[in-house]
């Protein structure tokens, strides 16, 4: 089953027309993606604007033909994990962490993540010169002389967090834009049952309930079938990245609940590589679910937060 839609360039239309019931792409077709992957790191740019929705500055790249790109800047090194005093929501978004996780999404054959690969950006000429008017309008020179943009985002959009070049380029990951979301998504977002709390003081519902999968998701059809072993292959998926931001989910629409839940955003991935948080597994402990394993029966039917011995 396909995703049919009119696009722009070929190697979009060939990634983005190629889209089946259960993943992005045809891992037996690699020549569309590595097409794609060249296109993101080298097209000319001719239009650049802020993601206003996005807490820290996101970047929509608009390429020559018609193509566009999600641009998540570098403002930290690859090297930089997370303080010890930070929680997870107020971590630093890593770039390397989106393209690695496409890498490992490749490795674990789930072909759900949006291709995505390096890219080195001039801001005078990428951002400034052919941006929206939130990115001309906030150019800056810093002190170190090199050329800035504030941008316009819902938290870190100051000039504590500008984005500098050095003195103009900045280097960054350049995700392949998945088709409109009015027209092919299911809903705007769906929240993450397993989602956490953004206030230190405050647990969620599934961190106070060890019985929660069964009492408040495999009772929802939402959660039936596919959907939930998906969801046992995102925690999975998010423990090996060390990704503990996964508050929303999306599926495509035209498939109905019987397809594919994206995998996006991983750029608070790889913050503590040294640390193995096992809440993250915490979908899979309660549900006693895995995709291919069948070891989720107990007295009553019920399991009480834990798989039997």
């Amino acid at each position: 089953m396909y995703l049919i839609g009119l696009f722009a360039s070929a190697s979009w239309e060939r990634f983005q027309r190629g889209i089946r019931q259960h993943y992005l792409y045809d891992p037996e077709e690699d020549d569309i993606v590595a097409d794609l992957l060249r296109d993101l790191n080298t097209r000319p740019i001719v239009h650049t604007a802020c993601n206003k929705l996005s807490s820290h500055l996101l970047l929509t790249l608009t390429f020559d033909d018609g193509g566009r790109a999600m641009f998540k800047p570098v403002k930290t090194t690859k090297y930089q994990e997370t303080l010890p005093d930070h929680f997870y929501f107020s971590d630093r978004e890593r770039p390397m962490a989106e393209i690695a996780a496409f890498h490992l999404d490749r490795v674990l054959a789930f072909y759900r993540a949006p291709p995505t690969v390096g890219r080195v950006l001039n801001i005078t000429r990428d951002v400034v010169q052919v941006g929206d008017s939130e990115l001309r309008s906030s150019a800056y020179t810093s002190p170190a002389g090199n050329t800035c943009v504030l941008g316009t985002c819902l938290v870190e959009c100051t000039y504590e967090h500008g984005l500098c070049g050095t003195p103009d380029l900045i280097q960054g990951a350049a995700t392949a834009m998945l088709p409109n979301r009015s027209a092919t998504f299911l809903g705007t977002v769906i929240r993450n049952p397993w989602a956490r709390s953004y206030d230190p003081r405050l647990k969620a519902e599934w961190e106070k309930d060890d019985d929660f999968c069964r009492t408040r998701v495999m009772s929802r059809s939402r959660f039936r079938g596919r959907t939930l072993l998906d969801l046992m292959d995102m925690a999975v998926f998010d423990f090996l990245i060390g990704n503990p931001d996964r508050h929303h989910y999306e599926i495509f629409r035209q498939f109905g609940l019987d397809t594919f839940v994206v995998l996006y955003d991983h750029g608070r991935g790889f913050g503590k590589p040294r640390v193995d948080d096992l809440s993250i597994l915490a979908p899979v402990r309660q549900c006693c679910k895995i995709r291919g394993v069948q070891s989720y029966v107990a007295a009553r039917g019920e399991t009480k937060g834990r798989c039997p011995p």
